[in-house]
Parts: C-alpha cells; sequence; structure tokens
C-alpha cells in the first residue's frame, strides 16, 4: 500500500471523519419499511425535519412528478401520497446528503456545479430506465439515489485532501485523462472507493455501493447491479457531454459501448431525454438548495 493511499484511507475510514446522516433518516426508513405503517406514520415523522418537508414539497410539484394542470400541492400528507413510501425515503436520504457537507467551494473544485453534475445525472438516470426498450430491473428510488451519490467520494477527497484534489484536477487538466485514472495514479485510491467506504458507513442499499464503487467500469460489478451500474455510468456520460455540471472532469469521460449494448439504447432516444433534464434543469436545482 503506497504511503498517499495509506494516509488517505486511514484518515477517512475514522469514525470522526466521516459525516453522520441525520437520525430523522433512518426513522423515515423504517416507516418505509414497515409494513403496518401509513402516511399518518410518515409525516409524524417528516414534521420533525423542515427541510426534508421543504424538499419533499418542492419535489412533488415539479414537473418530474406533477401532472401539467395538477393543483400545486402544500401539504405534506398529500405529498407524500403523490410521491410513495419510497420516493419519500430517497429524498430525505438525499436532503441528509447534503446537509452533511459544507457548501463552499475550494479553489478549483466548485461544489454547486458538482451538485448540478450530481442531480442531473440522477434524473439522467431515472429518465434512463423509463424509456429502456426491455425494461429496468433497477428501481427508480435507487437510481434517484445512485445517482445523486455516485461522485461522494470527490467531496470526501475536498473535505480532507483538497491541495491533494487539486493536484489530481491539475494533472487531469494537463494530461486529459479522466480524473479517477489520475487519483489512481498519484494517489493509489480513487474517489469511487473512497465513496464506497461512505455508503456502506451509512447501510445505504449494496446496490447503492455499487453504483458508487464501479461507475466507471460496469463490467466489474456484481452481476445483479450491473443494470443499475451501467444506467447511472451512461447518465454521467451524458451528463458530462451536455455541460450539466462538472463532477472535475475536463477530459472526455469514459464510455462503455457494453453498457450502451447492454441496456438496448437506440441514440433517437438521447435528444429527448437529455431535452426533458435540460428544460427542467431549474425545477432540479431547485431540489438542492
Amino acid at each position: 500500500m503506497s504511503e498517499i493511499r495509506q494516509k488517505i484511507l486511514s484518515k477517512i475510514t475514522r469514525t470522526e471523519s466521516l459525516p453522520t446522516l441525520p437520525s430523522v433518516v433512518y426513522k423515515i426508513q423504517e416507516v418505509a419499511h414497515n409494513a403496518n405503517s401509513d402516511t399518518n406514520d410518515m409525516v409524524h415523522i417528516l414534521n420533525n425535519d423542515p427541510s426534508i418537508v421543504s424538499r419533499i414539497l418542492k419535489t412533488a410539484n415539479s414537473a418530474f412528478y406533477a401532472k401539467p394542470g395538477e393543483e400545486k400541492i402544500t401539504d405534506i400528507e398529500q405529498a407524500v401520497s403523490r410521491l410513495g413510501f419510497k420516493d419519500v425515503q430517497t429524498i430525505a436520504l438525499s436532503t441528509g446528503v447534503f446537509s452533511s457537507f459544507d457548501k463552499v467551494s475550494s479553489r478549483i473544485f466548485d461544489r454547486k456545479s458538482f451538485w448540478k453534475h450530481c442531480i442531473c445525472t440522477s434524473y439522467l438516470s431515472m429518465e434512463m430506465a423509463a424509456i429502456l426498450p426491455s425494461g429496468s430491473p433497477a428501481q427508480p428510488d435507487i437510481l434517484h439515489l445512485s445517482g445523486l451519490i455516485h461522485d461522494l467520494g470527490k467531496i470526501l477527497l475536498d473535505t480532507h485532501f483538497p491541495d491533494l484534489l487539486e493536484e489530481c484536477i491539475r494533472a487531469a487538466m494537463q494530461t486529459r485523462q479522466p480524473l479517477f485514472a489520475v487519483e489512481q495514479s498519484l494517489l493509489g485510491v480513487d474517489h469511487t472507493e473512497i465513496g464506497a467506504l461512505l455508503v456502506k458507513k451509512w447501510n445505504l442499499p449494496e446496490v447503492a455501493a455499487s453504483v458508487v464503487r464501479f461507475h466507471h467500469d460496469p463490467l466489474q460489478a456484481p452481476p445483479e447491479h450491473q443494470s443499475a451500474v451501467q444506467i447511472v455510468h451512461l447518465a454521467n456520460y451524458l451528463a458530462n457531454t451536455q455541460d450539466l455540471g462538472t463532477g472535475g472532469d475536463i477530459g472526455r469521460p469514459v464510455f462503455q459501448h457494453e453498457a450502451w449494448e447492454s441496456l438496448q439504447l437506440s441514440p433517437v432516444m438521447i435528444p429527448e431525454l437529455v431535452r426533458k433534464v435540460v428544460e427542467n434543469e431549474s425545477d432540479l436545482l431547485e431540489l438542492v438548495k
């Protein structure tokens, strides 16, 4: 193990170095997984956290969930009914993720643009799954969450080792290599490995950990998780090539043809897919404020 890799992993894996999710997020998960829970149970928990309630209402009224002409929802109970427990749980998790990290950018890593990239990747993933010719075994709520957190390791690097991340980003700019490849070369570890450590610490679904760990190389993912990893891999590629925020990569992102072929996507589907996300970009960014 290289000295730098050992230093990074030693720091990252110390309990006090890893952010924790708010306790309300775990209570929401308990309600969502309890077959005997009803809307009132969920609303009772949600009312303890105004930030989650605000994001749920924004999401319920966004173009991705509200049908044209539908009346705006202002009541959390109606929002839960419109979204369902799975999406409420995912929104609570995403709110917890955003609240766990400082939004201040470092010298070279723009966190506002980073979160834009993540949320656009998240929604591209869900929209892509909805148009797959053979359908998708990956659930929309899992794709929503996985797309959102796929680059989480970059935030951890920026939080604890900003100088090292800056060195990697500058090297990637100069060499036009993917950032993860430069990280592996210079640090002996990359943001996918680091991010997966946090996902496991938070006890998030194993498929989410696989997406974080293998979204640059879906063929390495466990077979049962490959569909979700492939979808986020392609969504990440589209977000990068369409300039929907930035994850710190400057060069052309990795594109795995096997993922494209496995999902049986047609090139004619892509413009409409991107158009829907671009047209609703302002709505999407409201969801992370």
